[in-house]
């Protein structure tokens, strides 16, 4: 891609929700992009998540330790839309993002060990990739506004700030966020649920 500044780093908010399969795929369209597994803390690109509740429960706790808004990555397990809980976490993270893309579901890619396979850029497929100059757009037009945090970091700050999300509460019901120390004007990113005061 014409422009891109170095390897975009890719992270999941947890294993399993499609991270590799979204970088295979950014290479296969001639795009740099890393695998940096699961999403520690650190520099951060893109934030992958599938449309499970399992997966997005943990979108909250990423975005906390992401030093800019991230681009979110929707790959969907089914045809279904976005449904109960996994709807409303990846509603609740919108406002803290600085783009969202929606991979489609593709059936096929479940019988394949490394999906997607060559040639399989489908149209479908190539209208989310072609939204990719415009969500680097919006992602590079940010500053930096904290050093990138760690787990760790938030542990020791807060230990009950890096507890992964539950389904029950809402970012805005989990109290204050620990990094509020912070000087004025660095993003923090939202509080990640905790379901001892999420009710």
């Amino acid at each position: 891609m014409g422009g891109q500044r170095q390897p975009l780093a890719i992270a999941g908010v947890a294993g399993g929700v499609g991270t590799s399969t979204w970088v295979r795929l950014l290479q296969r369209a001639e795009v740099a992009a890393t695998d940096t597994g699961v999403y520690h803390g650190g520099e951060l690109t893109m934030l992958v998540t599938n449309t499970t509740a399992a997966a997005t429960r943990h979108i909250g706790t990423a975005l906390w330790l992401s030093p800019r808004p991230p681009i979110l990555v929707v790959l969907a397990t089914s045809p279904r839309d976005l449904q109960g809980a996994a709807k409303s976490f990846v509603t609740a993270a919108k406002p803290h993002l600085a783009y969202q893309l929606a991979l489609p579901y593709e059936r096929r890619w479940a019988g394949l060990v490394e999906a997607p396979g060559p040639g399989d850029l489908r149209a479908r497929t190539r209208l989310v990739l072609n939204q990719l100059p415009e969500a680097l757009r919006a992602f590079y037009s940010q500053t930096p506004r904290r050093p990138a945090a760690t787990e760790a970091a938030i542990a020791r700050a807060n230990p009950r700030a890096a507890t992964p999300a539950t389904a029950t509460g809402t970012w805005a019901r989990a109290g204050p966020n620990p990094l509020a120390t912070r000087p004025t004007g660095h993003y923090a990113g939202p509080a990640p649920l905790s379901a001892s005061r999420g009710r």
